[in-house]
């Protein structure tokens, strides 16, 4: 998830046990005020292999650059495939359905912070709003794009249930 100045970029290191519908989250990047160059040698210092990466497709400019400092990256789906399918609540929907999230809080401290504190707004009153905020949620957020796949290929599946 990128940002610089007033939101952090995030990069989450992590694992989908699909079998299991386990999220194992072991390793992140988030800081603000991080220039491309020092961001790709943090990221790199957590994926040495250089594993795919999948991040906003909102900045295709800031992937570029990632790219042509030798990140293995790619945009996530298109602006259309996220506001139809791989919306935030969808995604949100995703994570809160599976069986665990174990986070190392020692190496991820933002990601355990963020997905400890994430809850749906309430209005004045204290009643729940039904929406999810667009705020503190930068990790949540390079998850969601880290694991598209997978709530894509959950969305076609439930799609194709007859009642």
């Amino acid at each position: 998830d990128f940002g610089y100045a007033g939101d952090p970029l995030a990069y989450i290191k992590a694992n989908y046990d699909k079998t299991r519908r386990r999220l194992f989250i072991f390793g992140e990047v988030y800081g603000t005020r991080l220039s491309n160059a020092k961001a790709v040698k943090l990221i790199k210092e957590i994926n040495p292999l250089n594993k795919l990466v999948t991040a906003d497709s909102a900045e295709p400019r800031t992937i570029n650059e990632f790219k042509l400092l030798g990140l293995n990256i790619i945009g996530a789906k298109t602006a259309a495939v996220l506001q139809t399918v791989l919306t935030v609540d969808n995604g949100i929907k995703f994570l809160q359905d599976l069986d665990k999230i174990i986070i190392d809080p020692v190496r991820c401290p933002n990601a355990a912070r963020e997905f400890n504190d994430y809850e749906i707004e309430m209005d004045r009153d204290g009643n729940l709003r039904g929406e999810f905020p667009d705020r503190n949620n930068h990790t949540i957020d390079a998850v969601r794009y880290a694991i598209e796949n997978e709530i894509l290929m959950k969305k076609a599946r439930a799609g194709k249930r007859r009642f």
